[in-house]
């Protein structure tokens, strides 16, 4: 391939960028470009969840858990993980790549909660929608999504909302005071068909048993008022088509 490609990742409170460009078949890497993220507070504190001897739930090392790129290679969309509040937060941005310059940035976080592994996708109209999970000394982990409409005010996020109630403390059988793991499941995309949908895949906590986490999935579209996760569907099936596929099929 000809295009060029491009490489971020996270450096303090800055996102690094090098681009990748190819020349008679050979590739060619160019320096970095620091862009600063206004509101970066170090890494992401641990996950505290309901109960005095239950674990910390792993919140990441502070790397980018995913980018959306728009707009043909004009702006990229991410999430910088950070502390806010002594919680667990982050710092959602829209960045330019044509000059690297933030375009705006906004907190997604809860003064009395952890946000963990968030996920963000984005459309070229300018509408984002992040999906992460939440946790708390009274909530358990818990699916919830947030975001923003193009016509919203610079940095703003139109609230969050419930997708799917966690319904017990983790474990992966460390005991009180340790870390359990957590977050290897966290997505959230535009849907390729309707640029208006968007579609989350997130961790919650259904049951007390050790090792015993869920994941939970919804399709989203933003109002002018709020972002909204639609009703459950009725009648859900699923079919083996392969070793490797499962269909699905419901009714609205």
């Amino acid at each position: 391939s000809t295009a060029p490609a491009i490489i971020a990742d996270r450096s303090g409170s800055y996102i690094e960028f090098r681009k990748i460009t190819w020349s008679n078949g050979v590739a060619s890497l160019s320096g970095a470009t620091s862009v600063a993220i206004p509101g970066v507070n170090g890494l992401p504190s641990k996950g505290v969840q309901p109960g005095s001897n239950a674990e910390y739930l792993d919140s990441g090392d502070g790397r980018l858990n995913n980018v959306t790129i728009t707009n043909a290679s004009t702006y990229l969309w991410t999430l910088v993980p950070t502390t806010l509040n002594n919680h667990a937060a982050a710092i959602w941005t829209q960045i330019n790549l044509v000059n690297y310059t933030v375009v705006q940035a906004g907190q997604l976080g809860d003064a009395n909660g952890d946000i963990l592994y968030p996920s963000i996708a984005a459309n070229d109209n300018g509408d984002a929608v992040m999906g992460y999970t939440k946790v708390s000394a009274t909530l358990f982990a818990s699916v919830y999504v947030n975001g923003r409409l193009a016509t919203d005010a610079p940095g703003s996020l139109e609230g969050e909302v419930l997708v799917h109630a966690g319904s017990a403390t983790y474990s992966d059988g460390g005991g009180a005071g340790a870390t359990a793991r957590w977050g290897d499941y966290s997505a959230t995309l535009v849907d390729p068909s309707n640029a208006n949908q968007f579609w989350t895949y997130q961790e919650y906590a259904p049951s007390a048993s050790t090792y015993q986490f869920g994941t939970y999935w919804g399709m989203v579209t933003l109002t002018s008022t709020i972002a909204t996760a639609p009703a459950a569907p009725s009648g859900l099936t699923a079919s083996a088509a392969s070793a490797s596929q499962i269909n699905l099929a419901w009714k609205d």
